[in-house]
């Protein structure tokens, strides 16, 4: 997709720096990824605009299970991995979980995004220049890839973070997956019909 699909943040920042995008429809292989550093404001908008699918409590359990999973990898890395830091573990945590293949529960059969106008943006300022191949999870360390996120001004993140203590009442996460199965097991428990 043109950069411009990104969101205003990137599409201003891209050209700006001559970055060249590689990324498009169908080249998913970031959607591979556990999903974190998303702001309590993006999951509440993620899930209203989900809540009317008619596969959105299969959704809700693919969560759940990508959830489990990537316990099941921190589990293991605290195991196989004592002597490194917390932060050290989450991260091969998070590469292992990579490694794994799991598509995001919100990837459609034709490589899109299934929520693509509520996609957080973490998922929006991940972009690759060099080509698909080296988004592979064998060819990511690989001298030649250039896979890179471009962060959010200070500003914007640090209104984020206020607006997450003000909209929070579900007990969100800083991981999408965790966030919207809390939100959703608060709204079952708290909202009649829900």
């Amino acid at each position: 997709r043109h950069p411009a699909a990104h969101g205003p943040f990137p599409h201003h920042n891209v050209p700006a720096n001559s970055i060249h995008v590689s990324c498009g429809r169908g080249c998913s292989r970031c959607w591979h990824h556990f999903v974190t550093s998303v702001h309590a404001l993006e999951v509440l908008s993620f899930y209203e605009s989900l809540r009317g699918r008619d596969d959105f409590e299969a959704l809700m359990e693919a969560c759940r299970k990508r959830v489990e999973d990537f316990e099941g990898w921190k589990e293991f890395c605290e195991e196989t991995y004592p002597e490194r830091t917390p932060a050290e573990r989450e991260d091969l945590a998070l590469e292992h979980y990579y490694d794994e293949r799991l598509p995001c529960p919100f990837l459609e059969s034709d490589g899109a995004c299934g929520n693509y106008l509520d996609r957080p943006m973490t998922c929006r300022m991940y972009l690759a220049s060099s080509p698909p191949e080296f988004c592979e999870a064998e060819n990511v360390t690989d001298e030649r890839a250039d896979v890179f996120t471009i962060p959010a001004d200070e500003s914007i993140a640090a209104r984020l973070e206020r607006l997450d203590k003000s909209v929070d009442y579900w007990g969100h996460s800083p991981d999408l997956y965790r966030s919207l199965v809390r939100l959703h097991e608060w709204r079952r428990r708290w909202t009649p019909g829900a």
